[in-house]
């Protein structure tokens, strides 16, 4: 059994859906899925909000909404509700802000609250959460040529936060077809 804490990223869940694991071909796979975040992976308000926007109508929604409101059977965070997120949220931004490796198109990206990478990384740090991400590092970064792409893995590592892939994700909860 793994004992771990998740937080899925949004491209998680996306890609799983348009890309390898559509739920009428792989049933299976959100089955399975459902039994993992049970008790293993917290879903923030602002993915969700990403994946399933609020006010759409019934017929605007699509399997992944249905799912993510009948069969998710995770934890939800309220991110920003939380004093401790905010803070270290605050302090990931002063992060990207003062480092050599970004510029200001990338304060700007990761100031706007909707974006979800910063409050990924900010509740990671506080509930000592892996973060499941198909982004991978950019480890091209150089302070001679600042860069407005922030990835995840970049900036969980400043922080001390795990980052596993998908599919890594997977192997760690045996996931068969």
């Amino acid at each position: 059994m793994n004992h771990k804490k998740y937080i899925l990223d949004t491209n998680t869940f996306i890609i799983s859906y348009k890309q390898f694991y559509q739920f009428e071909t792989f049933p299976s796979y959100w089955k399975k899925l459902s039994e993992a975040t049970k008790d293993s992976v917290f879903l923030l308000d602002c993915i969700f909000e990403e994946l399933s926007p609020n006010g759409k109508k019934e017929d605007d929604m699509d399997e992944m909404d249905f799912w993510l409101q009948n069969d998710f059977l995770g934890n939800h965070i309220k991110e920003k509700q939380r004093t401790d997120i905010l803070q270290k949220y605050a302090e990931i931004l002063q992060y990207v802000a003062d480092s050599e490796f970004y510029n200001e198109n990338a304060l700007k990206k990761w100031a706007n609250p909707k974006v979800a990478d910063p409050w990924i990384i900010a509740t990671a740090c506080c509930d000592n959460c892996v973060i499941v991400t198909n982004e991978v590092s950019n480890s091209k970064l150089n302070a001679g040529s600042p860069t407005g792409d922030v990835k995840i893995p970049n900036v969980a590592n400043q922080f001390g936060v795990s980052v596993i892939s998908l599919f890594d994700f997977q192997k760690a909860f045996k996931f068969k077809f």
